[in-house]
């Protein structure tokens, strides 16, 4: 959060610096070869905050995979695209500037409504944010993935002693996803149970019970989404492996909500996929490798919670 701050008030500066409309930051997404969009200041309400981009995809794009600045005065939709708005926004913009960050691959870029609001002299200004900004990535993202690894260290302690407080499955699960969703910093945890007779997987516990106010259903064919795909191949998979930020998480036709960030970790145990371990939320969450090492380790503990609890409940059972 602190790094996301720090990123908003400088955009603001910069803006009123240069008298732009918008400031966009652009950051590496972690594990592809995407961009984020990590922050935004704008005047207006139509910057895109789920916006994803492949180097060389519009003249933002550009900047991203050659590396170097672009100025453009009397902004043309026809010799190029931002892509960062919304709608219709991007047709009253006039006037476009960007600049590589130099030491860490991204940009940042402003525009105005009025032509010939930048000149060429005016990137080397431009620049020496971007440099600021490239310190503050590399500094303070570290100390945030410090922050966030001890945070997980204190997590695990307390998952690892819930089976003494909480013998019972259902306030076990309850307090092991608040406990991740917290951790994580997601909006939702929940588990996706896998039933191969009927052919479908079943939504079951979350740790926000106003997850289900929207139009979720509780079942689905495991066929479905990013969350049928880790059920099928017991592998885990996120949103940052797909190039749209819309994938759905539950399937094509689904009515509910877009999740912009998710992660989905198969538990397994007896060599086979019995739930998947599933965080998501509706606004960019930043997934360090940190974030999925914690994810895998405690669905790795969930499963040897339920394989004990499976052979628990057989040896209890009369012969």
């Amino acid at each position: 959060m602190l790094l996301h701050e720090s990123f908003h008030t400088i955009l603001a500066i910069v803006c009123n610096v240069f008298d732009a409309y918008s400031g966009v930051l652009f950051l590496p997404l972690p594990g592809t070869r995407q961009f984020t969009l990590a922050s935004s200041f704008s005047l207006g309400d139509d910057i895109r905050p789920e916006l994803r981009l492949n180097p060389g995809q519009g003249l933002v794009g550009w900047i991203l995979r050659e590396g170097q600045p672009l100025c453009i005065s009397n902004f043309d939709k026809n010799r190029g695209k931002l892509g960062y708005y919304s709608g219709n926004a991007e047709t009253k913009i006039k006037a476009f500037m960007g600049v590589p960050l130099g030491k860490t691959p991204g940009a940042v870029c402003i525009d105005s409504k009025k032509t010939y609001s930048f000149v060429e002299k005016d990137q080397k200004i431009l620049s020496q944010f971007a440099g600021l900004f490239s310190s503050l990535y590399l500094n303070i993202g570290s100390v945030e993935a410090g922050h966030l690894e001890y945070g997980y260290y204190h997590s695990l302690e307390l998952i690892s002693s819930l089976h003494k407080k909480t013998p019972k499955w259902s306030t076990f699960q309850s307090q092991f996803l608040k406990i991740v969703a917290e951790a994580t910093r997601f909006q939702y945890s929940f588990l996706a149970v896998v039933d191969d007779r009927s052919g479908q997987y079943f939504l079951e516990g979350v740790n926000d019970p106003s997850f289900f106010d929207t139009p979720i259903p509780r079942a689905y064919p495991l066929g479905g989404g990013a969350v049928g795909w880790a059920c099928r191949n017991g592998s885990s998979i996120g949103s940052e492996d797909f190039e749209s930020s819309s994938t759905p998480l539950f399937g094509k036709n689904d009515a509910g909500p877009t999740f912009a960030s998710f992660l989905c970790y198969p538990v397994v145990f007896s060599k086979k996929t019995r739930a998947v371990l599933v965080l998501a939320d509706q606004n960019p969450v930043t997934i360090y490798e940190e974030t999925k090492t914690f994810i895998q380790m405690v669905s790795e503990y969930l499963a040897l919670f339920l394989e004990n609890l499976h052979l628990k409940t057989k040896l209890e059972k009369p012969l």
